[in-house]
């Protein structure tokens, strides 16, 4: 979050709700911002919605330009793509509003180049940056959020296991089965 700059009641999308997605979603309401959430799996935008996302999409079955403009009537102010490829980042070129801002907190290695049409990036005065790593400050930020319960994470822990079923346990997330699990020594 410290990436993009934003105001109170700012609209955001949350492209991907994983568990960083889901992290997001709880630290825009925490600030305030208003929240669409993104997703293909409709029981994850349930648990989305049940996390604090104000309204949901589902790209396989919704206009996701058309939904953000019924909404907003001018699109999101900043995107968050904890999903980026060229679906996606084209996508929030279209939804995001004249002078937004896309963060690209997630890229697929298999999907890593991708076109972008600048034009549209430079005439309409949108902003694309980045986030990848955390600075000492940020991680204590984190901390102190986390153990004060101001966001839940247990919904996110789906299962505590031995850690001998670390591959079961590893199999239900690459399967996207579970969110993540909390193997015990």
């Amino acid at each position: 979050m410290d990436r993009v700059t934003f105001r109170k009641d700012d609209v955001f999308s949350v492209v991907g709700t994983g568990v960083i997605g889901m992290l997001f979603i709880q630290l825009i309401k925490l600030s305030d911002g208003r929240v669409v959430a993104i997703e293909l799996d409709n029981d994850r935008l349930s648990m989305a919605r049940f996390l604090g996302a104000d309204y949901t999409i589902n790209p396989s079955n919704q206009n996701v330009a058309q939904e953000i403009k019924d909404i907003t009537d001018i699109g999101v102010d900043i995107a968050i793509l904890t999903v980026t490829n060229k679906y996606t980042l084209g996508e929030a070129l279209n939804y995001l509003r004249d002078g937004g801002t896309i963060n690209i907190f997630g890229v697929s290695g298999k999907e890593s180049k991708i076109k972008v049409d600048f034009e549209k990036v430079y005439k309409r005065e949108l902003a694309i940056k980045s986030s990848y790593s955390a600075t000492p400050e940020t991680l204590k930020r984190a901390y102190d959020i986390i153990s004060s319960k101001k966001i839940n994470l247990s919904p996110l822990i789906s299962e505590v296991m031995p850690l001998s079923d670390f591959k079961k346990g590893l199999d239900l997330m690459l399967q996207r089965k579970i969110y993540k699990a909390v193997f015990k020594l």
